[in-house]
C-alpha cells in the first residue's frame, strides 16, 4: 500500500477555537491575507496535533505568527508584493469627434 504526497486537496475548515483566537486579537484579515497553501498548511497543521494542549499551542503559535507577520511555521517568509496599481487608461476618443485640422499648405512661389 503506498501513500499519496498530498492526500487531501479538499481545503481544511476553520474550527471554532482558530476562529476566536485570531478575532480576539484581530488578525482574521491579515490571516485571510495569507496565501492559500497556508491557510490550509496551518489548519492541517492543528487539526494532526496530538491532545488538545498540543493543538492549542500550535494555535498560539499560528497567532503569533501571523500577529508578526514575515514569518511561516517558524521560518522566515516573505509576502509576495502586491502588483501596482496602473494609472487610468485616457478615455477613448468617440468616432465622432473630428481629428485636428491640419494647417493649410502654403502657396507655391514663382
Amino acid at each position: 500500500m503506498t501513500r499519496t504526497q498530498f492526500p487531501n486537496k479538499v481545503p481544511q475548515p476553520m474550527p471554532g477555537n482558530v476562529k476566536s483566537a485570531l478575532a480576539k486579537r484581530d488578525l482574521m484579515d491579515a490571516y485571510l491575507d495569507r496565501p492559500t497553501y497556508q491557510k490550509d498548511e496551518y489548519l492541517k497543521w492543528i487539526a494532526t496535533a496530538a491532545g488538545p494542549a498540543a493543538k492549542q499551542q500550535r494555535i498560539d503559535q499560528m497567532v503569533e505568527e501571523i500577529a508578526k507577520g514575515g514569518v511561516f511555521k517558524g521560518e522566515p517568509w516573505t509576502p509576495p508584493e502586491k502588483p501596482a496599481t496602473k494609472p487610468a487608461a485616457k478615455p477613448a476618443t468617440s468616432a465622432a469627434a473630428k481629428p485636428a485640422a491640419k494647417p493649410a499648405a502654403k502657396p507655391a512661389t514663382k
